[in-house]
C-alpha cells in the first residue's frame, strides 16, 4: 500500500508533516533507543545531502525543519516562510523520511550526542520521575521504557541496526503525510511520496494491558536537594476513545488550567511552584498524569491533596467549573490556530494518523461543546480511579517517607 496523505487548505502558511510508525514501543527487544537514534541519524545525511548540506538548506529556508520521537510515532516536519520555498522544504523532509544514508562514522559520533541529550534529561528530576511513573503503569511493556533510550544500549547501536529498524518501520503503509497549504503544494507532495488519499487510521492497533499490582504502585528515588518532584499516573484512553473530549475537560478542571483544583489547592497555597495535569494517548491506550514539585516538608501534603482530588473530582465537579474548562480549552485551540499554526498542524497530523481523519478547529470545538455535564462526571468516575493510581517521587529520604505514608493512607 502507498503512504496516505491529507490536505488542509491554507494560503497563509505552508507545511508538511509526516508521521512514521516508529517509536520506542516498536523497538525490537534489547534495542531501546534505536528509534531516537534513527531520528538523529536522518539529519546526518539523506538523499544527496550530507550533514552540512542539510543544515545549509534549513538555514536557507528560514522555517522550521525538525523531528521528534514518541512511543509510537517519529514525527518529521518542515514549514516554509514563503510559498516559493515549499518545494525545497518538501524535498528535504521527503529525503529525511525516505532516504537517510546512515553513514557509519557520522552515526558513531552522533551516539555520543544522543547520550549527552538523555543524560541532560536525566538531570531534570521531573523527567526521571515521569519515566518512573510510566514504568509503574507498564512494567512489562515497551510503553514503560524511556523514549530516549539508555546509554548502555545506545553505545551498541550501529548503522546496520539503524537501517534495519528504519526499513521495518518506514514502510509506505506505515506513513501518513499532512500538507498544509495550497492544492498545488498538496499535489506536489502526493507525487513526491507517491501517496494516496487518507481513507482510515494508519496506526496499527496494539493490545496493551495494564497490570498494576498494589505492591508496585509507589517508587521512591533518593536525591539530594531541598525540593521533591512527584509524578502521578493513571491508566488513560486511546486516540479513538469517544470519551476523549470529556477527558480534555476533566484535565482542565483537575490541573491544566490556572483555575483548576490543583492550581488552587497546591500552587495557590504556596505548596508548589509548578503543578499541572496532562493526558497522553496512544493507539490502544493512554495515561493521565499529574506532575508537581514540593518543598521537603510539604511533599506529603501535596500527595494527600492530589490523591484526594483524583478520588473526589467526579462527585464534586460543578457545572460552573466545567464551563470554565470548556471555555479555556476552546480558547487554547483557537489561539494555537493563529499563534502556533505549526503546533496545531502537528496535532492534526497525529489525529489523522491515529483516527483516520484530519480535524478542523470547528470540529474539535463542536466535540467539546457537545460534551454534557453528566458525560463528564461519568468519564471522570471511570478514569480517575484511586485504586489504580501510581506515584514516583524523587527527593531527600525524609520527603520520600512522608510521601509514601500519605500515598498508602490515601490508597
Amino acid at each position: 500500500m502507498p503512504p496516505a496523505l491529507a490536505h488542509v487548505s491554507s494560503r497563509d502558511f505552508s507545511a508538511v508533516i509526516v508521521c512514521a510508525g516508529a517509536g520506542s514501543r516498536h523497538e525490537p527487544p534489547g534495542l531501546n533507543g534505536v528509534a531516537h537514534l534513527l531520528e538523529h541519524a536522518a539529519f546526518l545525511g539523506a538523499g544527496q545531502r550530507d550533514y552540512r548540506a542539510i543544515r545549509a538548506t534549513i538555514d536557507k529556508l528560514g522555517g522550521d525543519v525538525s523531528a521528534e520521537t514518541g512511543e509510537e510515532v517519529i514525527l518529521y516536519w518542515g514549514s516554509a516562510n514563503e510559498q516559493r520555498d515549499f518545494p525545497e522544504c518538501l524535498e528535504l523532509v521527503a529525503d529525511l523520511v525516505l532516504a537517510p544514508t546512515f553513514e557509519p562514522d557520522s552515526l558513531r559520533r552522533e551516539v555520543g550526542t544522543v547520550i549527552q541529550e538523555i543524560s541532560g534529561a536525566g538531570d531534570d528530576v521531573f523527567q526521571v520521575v515521569i519515566e518512573g511513573a510510566k514504568r509503574l503503569l507498564w512494567s512489562n511493556s515497551p510503553l514503560g521504557l524511556p523514549v530516549g533510550g539508555s546509554a548502555k544500549v545506545l553505545r551498541r547501536l550501529d548503522a546496520p541496526t539503524c537501517r534495519s529498524y528504519w526499513q521495518s518501520t518506514h514502510q509506505p503503509e506505515r506513513i501518513f503525510i499532512l500538507v498544509v497549504g495550497t492544492a498545488a503544494e498538496s499535489k506536489l507532495a502526493r507525487r513526491r511520496f507517491q501517496a494516496q488519499v487518507l481513507e482510515g487510521p494508519v496506526a496499527g492497533i496494539q493490545n496493551s494491558k495494564f497490570k498494576i499490582q498494589n505492591s508496585h504502585r509507589f517508587k521512591a528515588l533518593s536525591m539530594a536537594g531541598n525540593f521533591t518532584r512527584l509524578a502521578f499516573a493513571l491508566p488513560g484512553i486511546s486516540w479513538s476513545d469517544p470519551r476523549l473530549p470529556a477527558l480534555d475537560l476533566i484535565n482542565g478542571v483537575l490541573g491544566r488550567d490556572e483555575t483548576s483544583h490543583l492550581w488552587e489547592r497546591v500552587r495557590g497555597q504556596g505548596l508548589s511552584y509548578s503543578t499541572e495535569s496532562f493526558a497522553d494517548c496512544f493507539s490502544d491506550t493512554g495515561w493521565i498524569g499529574v506532575v508537581s514539585d514540593a518543598p521537603v516538608d510539604g511533599a506529603g501534603e501535596v500527595v494527600r491533596i492530589v490523591c484526594e482530588e483524583i478520588a473526589t473530582l467526579a462527585e464534586l465537579l460543578s457545572k460552573d467549573e466545567l464551563e470554565r474548562a470548556r471555555d479555556s480549552q476552546i480558547a487554547r485551540i483557537r489561539n494555537d490556530e493563529i499563534a502556533a499554526p505549526l503546533e496545531w498542524a502537528k496535532y492534526q497530523a497525529l489525529y489523522g494518523y491515529f483516527r483516520g481523519r484530519v480535524p478542523s478547529i470547528d470540529g474539535v470545538v463542536r466535540d467539546l461543546e457537545q460534551v454534557t455535564y453528566e458525560q463528564t462526571r461519568q468519564a471522570a468516575a471511570e478514569l480517575l480511579r484511586p485504586e489504580l493510581l501510581t506515584l514516583c517521587v524523587g527527593g531527600p529520604r525524609r520527603a520520600l517517607r512522608d510521601c509514601e505514608t500519605a500515598f498508602r493512607q490515601a490508597a
